[in-house]
């Protein structure tokens, strides 16, 4: 994400998936900062939530709160957050997270999450999405499979779907970006690890026979 002074980056959002199917409940949040972030500028965390998820279903269900049908769900303090379960829940407060360049943050994913704005710098971050793989499946099937996930990191192309499972909404390209460039790993073990050759390279058998015998 690259976000210019003036851009109206303000949002909140809740996955609502996680609290009402527990879907996706192992997969993080988080993001590397490509530059200093400031309070006025930075991701913020509703810290302390997902200690209070009986309480607040049950809040929602008798206030009438609309289930969410849909994994990620618009998150407004009036209509979500709003004075009276404040007041019952007066420890859990939204806190700013502001990354010094080259630092990583990861949240829980139970945790409301959300962006100041409008920006005051330009920012710019990397959304790192983890998910759990295993035998080839991902934890959420609608991702893709993981061979369709480490062609992209392979050929430098966007993935068929989001982390989310959906497709891209807001634009995209099928061919690589001009300035995309590799990260320079200089192990062939670890360029497996991040999908940028295959197992069976022969570079790759080289090291895991040094490294494992």
């Amino acid at each position: 994400m690259y976000a210019q002074i003036g851009a109206d980056t303000a949002f909140r959002h809740i996955d609502q998936a996680v609290i009402n199917e527990g879907a996706d409940a192992k997969l993080m949040h988080g993001s590397i900062s490509l530059d200093d972030e400031d309070e006025n500028n930075c991701t913020e965390l509703l810290m302390g939530f997902h200690r209070h998820l009986p309480e607040y279903r049950q809040w929602r269900e008798t206030t009438g709160r609309a289930r969410a049908i849909n994994v990620i769900q618009g998150w407004k303090d009036e209509n979500d957050w709003p004075q009276v379960i404040q007041d019952k829940l007066p420890d859990i407060k939204w806190i700013r997270q502001p990354c010094k360049r080259g630092q990583v943050r990861i949240s829980h994913p139970l945790l409301p999450y959300g962006s100041t704005g409008p920006m005051t710098v330009n920012r710019r971050i990397i959304p790192c999405w983890y998910v759990v793989v295993r035998n080839g499946t991902m934890e959420n099937p609608n991702l893709g499979t993981y061979e369709e996930i480490c062609k992209a990191h392979r050929e430098l192309l966007a993935a068929p779907r989001s982390p989310s499972g959906y497709p891209n909404k807001y634009g995209g390209t099928d061919q690589p970006f001009p300035a995309d460039v590799r990260i320079d790993l200089q192990s062939y073990i670890q360029r497996a690890l991040v999908g940028q050759v295959h197992w069976g390279d022969p570079m790759v058998r080289r090291e895991m026979h040094i490294e494992f015998g």
